[in-house]
């Protein structure tokens, strides 16, 4: 390897070690402290959440079988 080509593997290792550490800079000051705070104030998004109910579709058509039941026999 010459000199000539050496010095430009040096400059792409350079230039790519510059990027990756800029985005990681970015990322560590800039997205992650978005993405806590969003997480904090709103907390994780479930549907579960948003329709929490008591009804229990089980104990329901439970009962209902129940009362079937009760008026088919006699």
């Amino acid at each position: 390897m010459n000199k000539q080509q050496k010095i430009k593997l040096i400059v792409a290792i350079a230039f790519f070690l510059l990027i990756t550490g800029m985005s990681i800079v970015a990322y560590i000051k800039i997205l992650k402290p978005i993405r806590d705070t969003r997480n904090e104030r709103t907390g994780k998004f479930t549907l579960k959440g948003k329709y929490k109910t008591n009804y229990n579709p089980d104990i329901i058509d439970s009962i209902e079988a129940k009362e079937k039941r009760k008026y088919h026999f006699k």
